[in-house]
């Protein structure tokens, strides 16, 4: 059986690196990957686009790209630690806001 760590041991432990992955267990992001900002993760932890949406993303939305486009897309996904959804979204929440903030919907 495994040794119980409280809250404190283990931030102790992350604070001076004693903890390893599990073994068998794979590194979503590289040592060298940008850090992910406070948007970024709040779009992943709550599994859609937008903080101020009460509910989770959840209508599809069907696009066709070039074969070397979605293996980018894969790539880029996973060097940024995201799901391929969660940077398409992130990519047309920035687009959108630059190009079209006019025309942005209400959300409900």
């Amino acid at each position: 059986m495994s040794k119980k760590y409280t809250d404190e041991e283990l931030d102790a432990m992350a604070i001076d690196g004693r903890l390893s992955p599990i073994a068998g267990t794979q590194r979503p992001r590289s040592d060298n990957s940008k850090a992910l900002n406070d948007d970024e993760l709040m779009n992943i932890f709550r599994g859609r686009p937008l903080a101020e949406q009460p509910q989770p993303a959840k209508e599809p939305l069907r696009i066709l790209v070039t074969a070397p486009m979605k293996q980018w897309l894969k790539d880029s996904a996973k060097a940024e630690g995201l799901n391929a959804s969660a940077l398409v979204r992130m990519v047309m929440k920035a687009y959108l806001s630059e190009r079209h903030p006019d025309i942005r919907p209400k959300m409900a």
